[in-house]
């Protein structure tokens, strides 16, 4: 992988590389129970948590395994939101994650951010020649299944008893997007 972090921008936000500067920021985001209702973390309850996810973070980008860039507003520089890229090298694909501030919602920033971000994956980004996207919900989460349908994803199914956290089995709903969309 190459060793700079891909820097992503849009009219309104900047994508750029979560550190430890934005401690705050993704402990807001983990800790508010409605963001993370429909996600397989638990809800943050201490600082240190979000300082460990962006270690491990750092450290997948690192060893080419994963990639999570941090969502700016542009005017501000503020991280709002995140989106986490997990390689799938041997299918040349991909699963898409996010996840935004609250106070974000119904604005149209996750459209806006996860569009450069497919927009990268899949026709810009050379190294790792992804064919294929994918993005999990779980049952419920219509919000997120309305954003990847805007994006151009499709709808593959339910897999059930697929997903384990919070201390139970989960079905979730799988969509994906292919190169030749």
């Amino acid at each position: 992988m190459n060793n700079q972090f891909p820097t992503l921008t849009t009219s309104r936000l900047l994508l750029d590389e979560v550190t430890l500067v934005d401690t705050a920021e993704i402990y807001e985001i983990f800790s508010d129970s409605k963001v993370i209702k429909y996600y397989d973390f638990e809800q943050f309850t201490d600082l240190k948590q979000a300082v460990e996810l962006i270690e491990q973070d750092q450290k997948k980008y690192n060893n080419g395994s994963h990639l999570r860039w941090a969502v700016r507003e542009k005017t501000s520089l503020k991280l709002i939101g995140s989106i986490g890229i997990k390689w799938n090298n041997d299918n040349h694909s991909a699963t898409l994650g996010y996840e935004f501030n609250q106070s974000t919602w119904g604005k149209g920033f996750a459209t806006e951010a996860l569009k450069q971000v497919i927009n990268y994956l899949l026709i810009i980004e050379e190294v790792k020649k992804i064919n294929r996207l994918e993005a999990f919900t779980m049952q419920g989460n219509h919000a997120s299944e309305k954003v990847l349908l805007k994006l151009g994803f499709k709808s593959e199914g339910l897999l059930r008893g697929y997903g384990y956290w919070k201390q139970q089995y989960h079905d979730l709903n799988i969509f994906s997007r292919l190169r030749s969309h």
